[in-house]
């Protein structure tokens, strides 16, 4: 039988016999659902001998298989791969998406025009019978890292750092690096100002940015691009 099912496992229909099962049992059946020999004694009024039935209880093979949707955090628009691994392709797959979306398709993309959570499940069949449901779920970002390209750290209270919006930014690193590679900053849960480690302020030019944060999900995502500084405090 299929995993997860159950087995009625009944007596013979014979009038004025006793009846004792391996389980303990006395009734007229016993219902399983492991894997196992169970018998029954049974025993007749004019007759001392014990007589024995046994039924043996195996198993069917059991779909295995991992989901694999890459990326698990994706953008709005963003295409994600859906893929099985360890999969037996002798089994039939169905997949239901939360929108009402259906496919039987082993390996696909799809992308979303909302964000929030995004829930699926996969049902796998195989030749047997038997059926595996498997519940999952993606994460479309409730709202897009807005990175500055440019800004102008001079005083004036007016876009004097390098702020990052994003509604859902925690536990961030930023990392800055001149145009021949050497980093001159390091920040955590602070953006840059537009000065060096050791407090200076550094030049006016384009610099590489390495900026790593958790989003909703508690992942780690990492973004990296230019940021140019102009008219720096002298």
């Amino acid at each position: 039988m299929c995993k997860g099912d159950y087995l009625d496992i009944t007596r013979p229909e014979i009038y004025g016999t006793s009846f004792s099962w391996s389980t303990g049992e006395t009734s007229e059946f016993i219902r399983v659902n492991q894997e196992g020999s169970y018998w029954v004694n049974m025993t007749f009024p004019c007759d001392n001998k014990i007589y024995t039935d046994t039924v043996f209880v195996t198993f069917f093979r059991e779909p295995t298989t991992e989901v694999i949707a890459s990326p698990r955090t994706a953008e709005l628009n963003e295409l994600i791969s859906f893929n099985l691994a360890n999969h037996n392709y002798s089994d039939s797959v169905f997949w239901e998406f939360q929108n009402g979306s259906t496919s039987s398709q082993t390996n696909f993309s799809r992308s979303y025009e909302s964000s929030g959570w995004k829930y699926f499940s996969l049902s796998i069949f195989t030749a047997d019978g038997c059926i595996t449901i498997l519940n999952d779920s993606v994460l479309v970002e409730f709202q897009e890292i807005s990175i500055p390209n440019i800004f102008t750290p001079n005083g004036d209270g007016i876009n004097d750092i390098m702020h990052i919006e994003g509604e859902y930014i925690t536990n961030f690193e930023l990392m800055i690096f001149d145009r021949w590679g050497s980093q001159i900053a390091e920040l955590n849960n602070q953006y840059w100002d537009g000065k060096n480690t050791n407090g200076s302020n550094a030049a006016d030019g384009v610099y590489f940015y390495i900026f790593t944060y958790s989003n909703i999900a508690g992942e780690r995502v990492t973004k990296k691009g230019n940021v140019t500084l102009m008219g720096n405090r002298q």
